[in-house]
């Protein structure tokens, strides 16, 4: 009965042993996409814009695992424009500057059910008003 219990610790010890040592790849997934001004600041739902800034669209991503990361691509689509986001790791989201239209402005990200909108209305010019006594 001993051998046999000494035999079954040997063998359970082996498979152990040979069990995989390396984390299983880590991946990389979308999880943020936002509307903001070219430096950063954020965007609010509705605005009047001045024509001469620049704005932006910020992508950011979460590692899931604990594994080595693969490079991983993702598409932005921003009002028909496609633009493709290499990420290496998860630390820093990527901004992508784009132009935005008068009325509603959508980006959203491929393979996902990430999407953000943001509504333009631009200053009503002086000249379309007419004065009236």
């Amino acid at each position: 009965m001993k051998i046999k219990f000494y035999i079954l610790l040997g063998v359970l010890s082996l498979l152990l042993a040979c069990s995989k040592d390396t984390d299983e790849e880590a991946i990389l997934v979308p999880r943020l996409v936002e509307f903001v001004n070219v430096n950063g600041g954020m965007l609010s739902g509705t605005e009047c814009i001045p024509e001469n800034l620049n704005y932006a669209i910020r992508v950011g991503v979460e590692k899931i695992g604990t594994g080595n990361t693969q490079p991983t691509t993702i598409t932005l689509n921003v009002n028909g424009e496609t633009f493709s986001l290499n990420f290496s790791d998860a630390l820093e989201p990527k901004v992508v500057q784009v132009t935005l239209v008068e009325g509603r402005n959508r980006a959203e990200l491929d393979n996902s059910n990430l999407a953000a909108e943001i509504t333009i209305e631009l200053p009503q010019l002086a000249a379309e008003f007419e004065l009236v006594e």
